[in-house]
């Protein structure tokens, strides 16, 4: 099972509790979503309580980094990131 859509929901509660910006609000679901779709398209990872908590670890992190500044300008690269950081 896909828990992707509960997690972007419950980060919407969270996040919307934060900031009253559509934007920013907008922007953080849509960092999250590429995150998952990285974990799934090149991982093969599904998004689930026993996967997403070792997907945290730094070196993970680092190396999704990499990925992104290799394929996106490295300010949107830092936003993404960012929202993580955010979302963890």
């Amino acid at each position: 099972m896909d828990y992707s859509q509960y997690y972007i929901q419950e980060f919407k509660t969270f996040i919307s509790l934060q900031t009253s910006s559509v934007n920013t609000i907008k922007n953080y679901l849509s960092d999250l979503r590429l995150f998952f779709a990285y974990i799934t398209e090149k991982h093969h990872q599904p998004i689930a309580p026993n996967t997403l908590p070792h997907l945290i670890s730094s070196d993970f992190i680092a190396q999704y980094e990499s990925f992104l500044l290799l394929n996106t300008p490295t300010a949107t690269a830092k936003r993404w990131v960012s929202s993580l950081k955010k979302f963890f």
